[in-house]
């Protein structure tokens, strides 16, 4: 069985991290398939990068409607959803092999 793994981005230092959110990437094996972040009203967002074939890059940016109070709960709900994820998106992977 599949599950998404999780990549956290590190943390600005001094002047660069004023403003900014917790955030990381979304990957299934090993693959970058999308990211994770806090909005403005403090509550994280998923977005997925789904195949597009219209689209100049062959991919758009969809984000979930799904929001979640904390990181922890946005990545558990993420493992616990994989599979009904990947049969409703066909996920683009920025890193093609």
């Amino acid at each position: 069985m599949k599950h998404f793994t999780f990549k956290k981005s590190p943390a600005s230092t001094g002047l660069a991290a004023i403003g900014e959110r917790p955030s990381g990437e979304i990957k299934l094996l090993g693959r970058c398939c999308g990211w994770y972040t806090q909005n403005a009203e403090r509550k994280f967002e998923v977005w997925f990068h789904k195949v597009d074939t219209a689209s100049g890059g062959g991919f758009k940016n969809i984000r979930m409607t799904a929001r979640f109070e904390s990181e922890a709960s946005c990545r558990e709900w993420l493992k616990a959803n994989t599979e009904g994820i990947l049969q409703k998106i066909e996920l683009y992977f920025l890193d093609k092999e």
